[in-house]
């Protein structure tokens, strides 16, 4: 605890770590805060590349293409702002995005007085992928099973995956 104190207090940030359970739980949530960010990075990228294109375009432009190119700014402005207020309601529960694009994040825990990472993907089926030390490369991942969880990684990665209510309705199909 003391060295993650010490880090705290060097980097004046106050992260609030997380249990493996309280992930697990919030794991739902944290994918509609990842869906959203990469939708609105998404978002953000077509805007500016069309900006980009606007300027390529033509050097001497006329007033519609002025307006066009006006218009096209305000967009991307809005892009802007729709992804930095998702990035701060990821970052109000203490999660860090890795890579908006790819639906990659970090939730914060400690282990042995280390700050570490648990590494969530968008696209897998169970969300955490795997766990980082703070002072690894960006690109390391852990399995899970490596990391002691009090006895509860079995129980759940062996659980179904989370679905609504109205997905798990029977169809049937005319033969």
């Amino acid at each position: 605890m003391k060295n993650q104190r010490k880090m705290e207090a060097q980097s004046g940030i106050d992260l609030r770590m997380w249990t493996h359970r309280r992930a697990v739980k919030a794991l739902p949530y944290i994918r509609a805060i990842a869906r959203s960010l990469r939708g609105s990075w998404l978002d953000l990228q077509r805007a500016r590349l069309q900006v980009r294109r606007m300027n390529a375009r033509s050097s001497s432009q006329d007033r519609s293409a002025s307006i066009l190119r006006a218009g096209a700014v305000r967009e991307t402005g809005r892009a802007e702002d729709d992804f930095n207020q998702t990035l701060r309601e990821l970052e109000t529960i203490h999660v860090q995005c890795l890579h908006p694009g790819k639906g990659l994040v970090l939730i914060p825990f400690s282990k042995d007085d280390d700050l570490v990472w648990f590494i969530f993907d968008l696209f897998a089926p169970h969300g955490l992928i795997g766990w980082r030390f703070e002072v690894d490369r960006v690109d390391t991942r852990r399995i899970l099973a490596d990391l002691p969880l009090q006895g509860r990684a079995d129980e759940v990665f062996s659980s179904k995956p989370f679905f609504p209510t109205f997905w798990k309705r029977q169809r049937t199909y005319p033969e």
